[in-house]
């Protein structure tokens, strides 16, 4: 019996073919015809043909004999099952949906902005015209408030769950969209993920210093 071993060379093997998985050409012993092997690439396993589908391509690794599974003659060399498990990237598309939710509340904090462009002028004033300091800020806040009987505004109130709904959907899309773009299968979906967080980051900084 020859060898089987993985990186063994055999230009005398009669069996050549592609894996069904990963595309790569691989040969095995004529006697392993029809029956299951393992890709020495991949490590799938798949089903040899009853004969060669390549032309003669020297120094080709040798697949190895798959142990306790049968061959399936109605599958062929390619079976159905071509999909690995990291094809589906779930991550990645998480990644994508938690960018557009950071970009919804986005345009929602810009409208409640754009409604209550007065009040959120005259806030800013009083919080400007005050220290830096927490204890200074926390005072301009409650002398804003002071002018209304003490309650906060309800648009107030939208703009600082929407802020922070914004900033908690652009740290889960960075995050989810770092882990995805590692892997190949839908990796557009972690790249435009992580182009929308860097993109609000821009307009953010451009917000502040021009």
């Amino acid at each position: 019996m020859t060898s089987t071993k993985l990186g063994d060379y055999h230009p005398h093997m009669a069996i050549q073919f592609q894996c069904g998985f990963c595309k790569q050409p691989i040969e095995i012993d004529d006697e392993f015809a029809s029956g299951a092997v393992g890709c020495p690439y991949c490590k799938k396993t798949v089903t040899a043909p009853a004969h060669s589908t390549l032309d003669s391509i020297p120094h080709i690794p040798m697949a190895s004999a798959a142990t306790g599974v049968a061959p399936n003659p109605t599958t062929g060399p390619y079976p159905p099952a071509m999909t690995p498990p990291m094809s589906r990237n779930t991550v990645a598309i998480v990644a994508f949906a938690l960018a557009c939710a950071m970009l919804a509340a986005m345009f929602a904090t810009g409208a409640v902005i754009a409604t209550h462009a007065n009040e959120m002028r005259e806030l800013a004033d009083i919080m400007q015209g005050t220290g830096t300091d927490f204890k200074s800020q926390l005072d301009a806040m409650n002398s804003f408030l002071s002018s209304r009987e003490g309650v906060p505004p309800t648009w107030l109130i939208a703009f600082s769950i929407l802020q922070l709904l914004t900033w908690m959907f652009w740290l889960a899309a960075l995050v989810c969209g770092l882990i995805g773009i590692r892997r190949i299968a839908r990796r557009r979906f972690a790249i435009a993920a992580l182009s929308i967080c860097g993109g609000y980051l821009v307009l953010l900084c451009a917000n502040i210093f021009v």
